[in-house]
């Protein structure tokens, strides 16, 4: 069990450590996932969308419930912005391996 004073530490700290402060660092934070292309949803890109709709059916099989199917599809575009991001790091391991020091 977490005493009073432990409580009070851990709250200082979170409050220190919440990101970035000023306008500027605001403002580039916030653009991240948007110069990655994170920021789209799975389901409202026509070269996402089937793929995820793929591993849902492979994950329930095709006579699913809907409440079974809802949840697949969650697990389904989890697993592909796992692959769109790990695919954006491959990228850019290889760009940084290319270029001459």
């Amino acid at each position: 069990m977490t005493t009073i004073r432990e409580r009070r530490a851990n709250r200082a700290d979170a409050k220190a450590s919440t990101g970035p402060k000023t306008k500027a660092g605001k403002a580039r934070s916030a653009t991240n996932a948007l110069r990655h292309g994170l920021a789209i949803s799975v389901w409202s890109e026509p070269a996402l969308a089937p793929q995820a709709e793929a591993i849902a059916l492979r994950i329930v099989g095709p006579n699913a419930e809907a409440k079974a199917l809802g949840w697949a599809r969650r697990i389904a575009e989890a697993q592909v912005d796992l692959n769109r991001m790990r695919l954006l790091r491959r990228q850019a391991i290889a760009r940084m391996l290319s270029e001459p020091v």
